[in-house]
């Protein structure tokens, strides 16, 4: 589940182009709830994952 999530959203470690803010904290959200690390990228504003 966790795996098909991640490919949906993500393009290696980094969130795909145009997903709304809300959706992306929703994501965030979702990642919080499954023990995932996730974190903005302070140079970019992407958010990444690992």
């Amino acid at each position: 589940m966790t795996s098909t999530f991640v490919a949906n959203y993500f393009n290696g470690t980094v969130l795909n182009f145009g997903i709304p803010d809300t959706e992306q904290n929703a994501i965030i959200n979702q990642f919080f709830y499954w023990e995932i690390p996730a974190k903005i990228d302070k140079l970019t504003g992407d958010l990444i994952i690992g």
